[in-house]
């Protein structure tokens, strides 16, 4: 006896029709982008997505704030913006920043990492 093979969604008559092909999606210049200056970022991932989040550390800090920060060595920030997106766009954003990154630096040479060497907390607020 012949053994039934399982329905796919390929079988269906109209998909095998459509010829799929490879879409390219342009982003539209827009002035009204919402635009933020962020030197700070922090990644976390759950089952089904990635977080994003970013802040601006301040340049100066206000006398109080300095004073907390320098007994508890912790400068609490405000995240500017939160983007959560899926495991698939992961290995093409990375291959993109690759890339950003390699012409950047041999236009302009290697970037540093900052979180590398740690000053300490007056040098780094001041």
């Amino acid at each position: 006896m012949a053994k039934k093979r399982a329905k796919q969604a390929t079988d269906s008559p109209i998909l095998q029709k459509v010829q799929f092909k490879q879409l390219k999606i342009l982003l539209n210049d827009d002035a009204d982008i919402p635009s933020y200056y962020v030197n700070y970022a922090e990644i976390t991932q759950g089952m089904h997505e990635f977080s994003l989040y970013v802040a601006k550390v301040p340049g100066r800090l206000s006398a109080e704030t300095l004073a907390t920060v320098q007994e508890t060595n912790e400068l609490r920030v405000d995240p500017l913006l939160q983007i959560v997106f899926p495991p698939t766009l992961l290995p093409g954003l990375l291959r993109a920043l690759t890339l950003q990154k390699d012409s950047y630096e041999s236009m302009h040479g290697e970037i540093r990492d900052p979180s590398s060497v740690q000053p300490p907390v007056g040098q780094l607020l001041s």
